[in-house]
């Protein structure tokens, strides 16, 4: 039963992320399911056996970059948001994240590299953009953009790191649901600082 629930879990949340995917619209990515059968014609065996993906681990995940041969293995939680945040990571591609902000993700794009000049720019952009605002929603998430910039301009580029180990660690701590999805939804806006 426990064992039922959470494949199960896992398959609402990969529908979920492939669901999320198609309606990008990205037409160089294809997101698949591989069953693998174990008894009787043991359909795709071959393909299990080749990545090293054994029954106890199923449901498992792979990502094959165009050209590659060699997968990049998925090792996070099993959730719609974790898994659209590795391929966004992996990929470089925009995928608006719940919470993201697009004119705030073209503005953390760049942003660790940048020179001071260009993340004080940027930081003026931002603020511009965050004026305009007028969802309450929005205005939380651009406000946690504007202060990872402040940060980073701070602290340095190791910051995004160290931030998003501190927010994953206090997911697993004993906080509130609503907190959590607070703290989720700050690791949405992460990957977007490059």
């Amino acid at each position: 039963d426990r064992y039922q629930r959470r494949v199960h879990g896992t398959e609402d949340q990969f529908k979920e992320f492939a669901k999320r995917i198609g309606e990008v619209g990205q037409k160089d990515l294809l997101i698949a399911v591989v069953g693998v059968q174990e008894y009787g014609e043991k359909i795709n065996e071959d393909l299990a056996e080749k990545f090293g993906v054994k029954a106890d681990d199923f449901p498992k995940y792979k990502l094959f970059k165009k050209g590659s041969t060699d997968p990049i293995p998925y090792t996070g939680e099993v959730a719609a948001d974790s898994l659209t945040r590795f391929l966004k990571s992996e990929l470089g591609l925009y995928i608006g994240l719940p919470g993201a902000l697009e004119a705030f993700d073209k503005l953390a794009a760049g942003f660790l590299t940048a020179d001071a000049t260009e993340q004080a720019s940027r930081q003026a952009q931002a603020a511009a953009e965050f004026a305009k605002l007028t969802d309450s929603v929005q205005i939380e998430s651009a406000k946690y953009y504007i202060g990872v910039m402040k940060k980073i301009a701070e602290k340095g580029a190791e910051f995004p790191v160290k931030e998003t180990a501190r927010l994953e660690k206090l997911i697993q701590s004993k906080i509130t649901e609503q907190k959590k999805q607070q703290m989720k939804t700050k690791l949405n806006l992460l990957p977007s600082f490059s």
